[in-house]
């Protein structure tokens, strides 16, 4: 690529319960989207206690990643990365899955550890602030939950926890149809218990600005504000929706056709635990999270063939 042509970038982020795919190009100091492809995969309910994915949950990965490279191959890439995250760093044996994962895609998939997940979390996210601002970061996976602190390019702390919703749901909802007011509690203390500890030792640099990541808090942004008049959600709304779930034993609003209806109670049982452990009251929703991340990582490495116009 010549330094006057703009850099054209993919990403693709293998998660626990969605595999993600995002297309850019970098113009004028900013990610342009070009595609933004989901597909819901689930792996995160598909693995035993062996650590072995079952042969269904693998068909579905295939077939979405053949969709991916089907919208790849519409595009002359400059740069092109893979991940695998928390499910596939459980996987006993991945190796035979990511073989045929990578003859499909054409590229090497990474299965990163959590430390690095949580770094590139945090790169993405703090793209999307033009003021360079201190910040608490939370995404919640399918079977991880990643806390990041920092002032972007530093990060003052980051643990990604096996704490994720679907993980939490399938541990503490027994029944597919309904949750109860015990189990709800049950979870949310279980949730709460991690991040206090967390919260306390990290007490002295938490920042007041708390911004999450995931495609949980956008499903819960679109329920509680559908009209996406604000990016943030606030605790008292977040309480009212948990307390909603535990009155009736399930979701009564409308949710996105992709999810599990018992996975979403499962994120909002550990947002509503992230509130309370950190004292927050308000998190602001970020369109941008790991893919971004992986992106700006390419771009920070090769600046002299990232044109600025």
């Amino acid at each position: 690529m010549s330094v006057d042509q703009v850099p054209r970038l993919a990403s693709l982020d293998l998660g626990s319960n969605s595999f993600h795919l995002l297309i850019c190009e970098w113009r004028a100091g900013q990610l342009v989207e070009l595609i933004r492809h989901k597909d819901l995969v689930q792996l995160a309910r598909s693995i035993n206690q062996e650590g072995e994915l079952d042969k269904q949950a693998i068909e579905r990965a295939l077939r979405s990643l053949q969709r991916c490279r089907n919208l790849l191959d519409q595009y002359s890439l400059d740069h092109f990365r893979a991940v695998g995250t928390q499910i596939l760093r459980q996987c006993k044996e991945p190796d035979v899955f990511i073989a045929s994962a990578e003859e499909i895609v054409g590229t090497s998939i990474d299965i990163i550890s959590g430390d690095e997940e949580a770094r590139l979390v945090f790169r993405g996210v703090a793209n999307g602030f033009a003021v360079k601002t201190s910040m608490l970061v939370l995404d919640i996976g399918g079977a991880s939950t990643e806390i990041i602190i920092g002032c972007a390019p530093e990060i003052t702390f980051k643990t990604s926890l096996t704490l994720g919703c679907v993980t939490l749901a399938n541990e503490c909802f027994q029944s597919k149809s309904q949750v109860s007011a015990t189990s709800l509690q049950r979870a949310r203390q279980q949730a709460l218990s991690t991040f206090t500890e967390i919260a306390t030792t990290q007490q002295q640099i938490i920042p007041s600005i708390a911004v999450g990541a995931s495609g949980t808090l956008r499903v819960l942004l679109d329920i509680i504000e559908p009209t996406r008049s604000t990016s943030s959600i606030e605790r008292r709304q977040l309480e009212t929706l948990f307390q909603n779930i535990a009155s009736s034993g399930r979701m009564n609003e409308a949710i996105d056709e992709s999810l599990r209806w018992d996975v979403l109670p499962a994120g909002i049982v550990i947002l509503c635990a992230f509130f309370e452990a950190f004292s927050l009251e308000h998190i602001q929703v970020s369109p941008h999270s790991i893919k971004e991340g992986m992106m700006l990582d390419w771009i920070n490495n090769n600046q002299e063939l990232t044109p600025s116009q």
